[in-house]
């Protein structure tokens, strides 16, 4: 990971989420954006990392982009 360059916002990065599943499943999260805490949580053994893009993940989990970025700024874990 040292040597990759992640995007930032609007896109946003769980690093190592498995790491911070405890935290991530217990907040509350705009929309139905919860269901996508349990895919990045779920990743396979060995995931680093997980990329998203904001303006998509926001339209498809009924909340907004503001909504969506104020929840994340929070949540341990994040590149944004």
């Amino acid at each position: 990971m040292s040597t990759i360059r992640l995007p930032r916002w609007p896109c946003f990065t769980f690093m190592d989420a498995r790491r911070h599943v405890a935290v991530l499943v217990q907040r509350e999260w705009p929309g139905s954006f919860g269901s996508v805490i349990k895919v990045v949580c779920d990743a396979p053994e060995g995931t680093v990392a997980s990329t998203w893009h904001a303006p998509t993940v926001a339209e498809k989990m009924d909340t907004t982009v503001e909504e969506l970025r104020a929840a994340l700024e929070t949540a341990p874990g994040l590149f944004m």
